[in-house]
């Protein structure tokens, strides 16, 4: 398929491909290892899943004008939706790997990363 026939993305697309790849240059500078990018497990997605060491991180990205704006767009029920898609995605070696979910900010002033941002009920 040539770019011709590709869908177009819409802008808010490209501003979130735009925000996963300062997300996950950010954590390469920092030291982590990108597993993968756009992780479909089932019908959710996994903007990022990365290694700090010893630690699977899953970093939920979000690219928006102000970092509240983005914090706020992480509700309970996207959070629920990550934690099912690491689970699935660690599958049997869920009980065996330390994890951690992390949320990725980014505007146009910068990267606010937020460790251990939450976790499962």
């Amino acid at each position: 398929m040539s770019d011709a026939d590709a869908p177009r993305r819409t802008s808010q697309q490209q501003t979130g491909d735009a925000g996963e790849s300062r997300a996950e240059l950010y954590l390469r500078n920092c030291g982590y290892t990108i597993v993968g990018r756009n992780v479909r497990v089932g019908h959710d997605e996994l903007d990022l899943v990365a290694e700090d060491g010893d630690i699977m991180v899953f970093v939920e990205v979000r690219a928006r004008v102000l970092t509240r704006d983005a914090l706020e767009s992480v509700t309970p029920k996207k959070q629920r939706r990550v934690i099912r898609a690491a689970a699935r995605y660690l599958g049997p070696m869920l009980n065996r790997r330390f994890c951690r979910f992390d949320v990725v900010v980014v505007t146009d002033d910068g990267v606010t990363h937020l460790k251990d941002a939450f976790r499962p009920a």
